[in-house]
């Protein structure tokens, strides 16, 4: 269980926080509306590590300085990347959702932490997750993606949910699909994606969240909490998103037919005979063949959903001011620390130890001491804070060609 009670004496006197923290690239426009909707959709802070120009980040770091209470932006570097800087993207991303849970261990005012990507979104019943009691550690947001369309004005609002073996076995019969399985139904993942209480016993992945042996868990589902996937909501975005994954440097590796999909978008980059004007046909080509959605039937067969809209209305909560400047302490602290525990394996210091280590730079009786001698308290209390319930390997719908993969050395 939690080592933070939720009914704990002055538990009414302090805000109940939702934060997510997450990776991203992208345009100054998109992480400002993937800040404001997520902060609109329940979350109260959002830890965001900015990777790309440093003309772009400035740009966007400005444009949210309005969001300052209810976002820290992160610009790492040379002296965060200790020993080095991990060369996939998804290293670089599971490395800082660690960091940010070891960061909030001892914040019990945050009751979840979510990882998420810059093209997804919350959708949740904030009432409910908070309710939830405090042996419940783990959630699974089940992932709802939204329709793509050749030519789309804006994101759009309407989603695909995963559909049982009988509606995949219809679609695949009308030939919208090419076999009965969810993972042939959406374009990006169908894992969906984790949340946790913060603890140091527990490593945050992609799609889930392991014990520190790496260890996976059960994790709580509801129908009231997904998270909304944007992905390649049309055309042109469908070629944005392949553009900026085979330009980051490392080749990306994916399974079954999306590999096969990443092998035909770089055969049509590299070929130097097409001119970049058929180069683009092309690309919106191989979009209309294989990404592209029949909105209409799936509307008519009533397979579609739209989010409620009441779970898109919150007024996010700031930290307590004591808390605030303790977190903005705690990260100063870490910025430099060896950062190998937060990813596979049990190589380099654990969180506990690098707390251990902050704690030995503070003044006894500081806020910051206080609460990290809180946290390590209940830790060596409770010892194991959880259950460690292993479960094997699967893929959405029994599609093993389709698993999604959580692995450092991938990039999704």
């Amino acid at each position: 269980m939690s080592p933070w009670p939720l009914n704990s004496k002055g538990a009414d006197r302090v805000p109940r926080l939702v934060c997510t923290v997450s990776t991203v690239k992208d345009s100054t426009a998109n992480v400002v509306r993937f800040v404001e909707r997520n902060l609109a959709a329940g979350v109260d802070h959002m830890f965001i590590f900015l990777e790309g120009e440093a003309e772009e980040v400035q740009t966007t770091s400005h444009a949210l300085k309005d969001h300052g209470e209810h976002v820290t932006l992160m610009r790492v570097g040379p002296r965060y990347w200790q020993p080095k800087r991990p060369p996939g993207l998804n290293g670089r991303k599971v490395t800082h959702a660690g960091f940010v849970n070891c960061v909030l261990a001892p914040f019990p005012a945050v009751q979840w932490l979510f990882h998420i990507d810059g093209d997804e979104c919350l959708d949740i019943d904030r009432q409910h997750l908070l309710s939830l009691p405090a042996d419940v550690p783990i959630v699974r947001l089940q992932t709802r993606e939204v329709v793509s369309r050749a030519v789309a004005d804006g994101e759009g609002d309407v989603f695909k949910r995963q559909l049982d073996y009988e509606d995949l076995c219809l679609l695949t019969v009308l030939g919208i699909i090419r076999a009965p399985a969810n993972g042939r139904y959406f374009n990006g993942h169908t894992s969906g994606k984790p949340g946790l209480r913060p603890n140091l016993e527990l490593r945050v992945r992609n799609h889930g969240i392991l014990d520190s042996n790496d260890g996976k868990l059960e994790h709580y589902q509801a129908e009231s909490l997904h998270v909304l996937h944007y992905e390649s909501f049309s055309g042109e975005e469908f070629v944005r998103k392949w553009l900026a994954h085979l330009s980051s440097g490392v080749t990306p590796k994916f399974s079954g037919e999306k590999d096969q999909l990443r092998a035909a978008i770089a055969a049509i980059l590299r070929n130097p005979v097409i001119t970049e004007e058929r180069k683009q046909e092309l690309l919106h080509e191989v979009y209309r063949r294989r990404v592209e959605d029949d909105v209409s039937t799936l509307d008519s067969l009533g397979l579609l959903v739209r989010p409620d809209a009441a779970n898109h209305s919150h007024s996010p909560q700031a930290f307590a001011p004591q808390d605030a400047q303790a977190v903005r302490q705690l990260i100063e602290l870490l910025r430099r620390c060896d950062k190998r525990g937060f990813r596979y394996g049990n190589e380099g210091p654990q969180p506990v130890q690098l707390l251990q280590d902050a704690r030995a730079q503070l003044e006894t009786g500081s806020h910051l001491a206080e609460r990290i001698d809180q946290c390590i308290a209940a830790r060596e209390r409770g010892g194991t804070t959880t259950a460690t319930t292993t479960l094997p390997s699967h893929s959405p719908s029994g599609d093993p060609a389709h698993a999604e993969a959580d692995d450092e050395r991938t990039t999704e």
